[in-house]
């Protein structure tokens, strides 16, 4: 039985699900690689198609041929499809994890779209050798093969997003889309009963990535330049948030809500919930993160068109967000309107290249604002010495200043006896001059 007799998945991520849902009904189909016929079969009995097959296993392609048209049995890079199939022109081609098995697989797909109508498409899916488990080992010293998965031990073709980009240029084809299949950081095949070094900076770093989280990437070919620039519909990386309710016995684990947050342009996660049904819920708890410290940025929670309050416990407050810390982050609505809708929005910053940026630049503006805090003081303090001097000589010269008062006290003093002398004298010169009247008086 061949390594590749899977169950078939329609699911959208999974390579076999993306690829089959560009198949229309009644296609004339060429599959290469179809192993034991599990998409061969699904093509003829669910969607009508006529497939041709081109395999390499003899019993894989005797056991798929009874679901096929035709097919060969061989190596692709010796190129009998290419003669066998000459005369028929196919609404779609179909490489499901194959051309990581091959040399050169643009040669092949510039002679495959040889066989395609006008107005048909290369459909292909391949593993991504940038995927973070793959960093991830590299960083432990590993680089592992597998038997199945993005390095399985016959794959001898590489790709990354950004030669995913370029391989319609190298096969002389338009690249229309590309579409992806995901899988977390240590989720994938190589992570199987592995002990490796535990790093959050550089967990989070690897999240970061815009292709980090992709396990295949799924594209479209062309003949034709459709004069557009090509479509990547790729999911950005997120973290999982989580809102947690109390009804009236707490916060209890099956009373939760999580939601992704998306990584933004700017390196934030961007965290929006819409709780429809609040009721009989008397409080909230909004988890950012879990197990890690954030910083969250832009934060509104509302309801009925009103801002709540909150609170965050254990955080610090700058000028343009809070510092959430510890490892269980938490922002605590504690009054809400029981059956109104709520909205939580908020920024999410969590430890990684992002972060550090934010943290270094909160440091160099910190700085900044304490090195003009300092210049201030030193003003305000030569302003101060200068006025304390002045206090200083003014001490210093007290005796002087006092021994001036004491005789300007003295003057007046003296000043005041005077006038009383003064006017005593006048008193007793006109007693004298009345009583000489008298005595005149007297006399005669």
């Amino acid at each position: 039985m061949s390594k590749y007799d899977f169950e078939l998945d329609l699911s959208l991520n999974s390579s076999t699900g993306l690829l089959l849902n560009k198949i229309n009904k009644g296609d004339i189909v060429l599959e290469f690689g179809c192993a034991t016929g599990r998409m061969t079969r699904y093509m003829q009995q669910e969607l009508g198609c006529k497939v041709y097959i081109v395999e390499y296993e003899k019993s894989a392609f005797e056991t798929a041929l009874q679901y096929a048209e035709d097919g060969v049995c061989g190596d692709i890079l010796k190129f009998e499809w290419l003669e066998k199939f000459k005369d028929i022109k196919f609404d779609a081609i179909l490489f499901a994890d194959v051309l990581e098995h091959l040399s050169v697989p643009e040669k092949v797909l510039k002679c495959a779209s040889e066989l395609l109508k006008s107005s048909g498409h290369i459909y292909a899916s391949v593993p991504n050798i940038t995927h973070n488990d793959i960093i991830l080992k590299s960083y432990n010293e590993h680089f592992d093969y597998t038997s199945t998965g993005i390095l399985d031990d016959t794959h001898i073709h590489f790709w990354g997003l950004e030669n995913i980009k370029d391989i319609g240029n190298k096969s002389g084809l338009f690249l229309e889309k590309v579409e992806a299949t995901y899988c977390g950081i240590q989720e994938t095949e190589q992570f199987e009963n592995a002990a490796l070094i535990e790093n959050k900076l550089l967990f989070n770093m690897l999240r970061e990535r815009t292709g980090g989280h992709i396990y295949q990437f799924v594209f479209t070919l062309s003949k034709d330049d459709k004069n557009c620039d090509t479509q990547l519909i790729l999911k950005a990386p997120s973290i999982r948030s989580h809102i947690y309710y109390d009804c009236g016995d707490g916060f209890i684990p099956d009373n939760i809500i999580g939601f992704d947050s998306f990584i933004s342009e700017n390196g934030s996660y961007k965290a929006s919930c819409y709780l429809e049904n609040t009721d009989n819920i008397k409080r909230l708890r909004f988890d950012p993160v879990e197990g890690q410290d954030c910083i969250i940025k832009n934060i509104s929670i509302t309801q009925n068109g009103e801002e709540l309050e909150f609170l965050c416990p254990d955080s610090i407050k700058n000028d343009d967000g809070i510092f959430l810390m510890g490892a269980d982050p938490t922002v605590c609505i504690e009054r809400i309107v029981s059956g109104k809708p709520l909205i939580i929005e908020a920024e999410i910053l969590i430890l990684g290249s992002k972060y550090v940026e934010y943290i270094h630049n909160s440091y160099v503006k910190g700085y900044a604002d304490l090195q003009n805090r300092i210049e201030q003081l030193k003003k305000e303090s030569a302003d101060f010495e200068r006025r304390l001097g002045a206090y200083i000589s003014v001490a210093n010269n007290k005796d002087k200043y006092t021994m001036k008062l004491e005789q300007r006290v003295a003057e007046l003093s003296s000043l005041k006896y005077v006038k009383a002398y003064i006017f005593i004298r006048k008193v007793l010169i006109k007693i004298k001059n009345k009583l000489k009247k008298l005595y005149r008086k007297w006399k005669f």
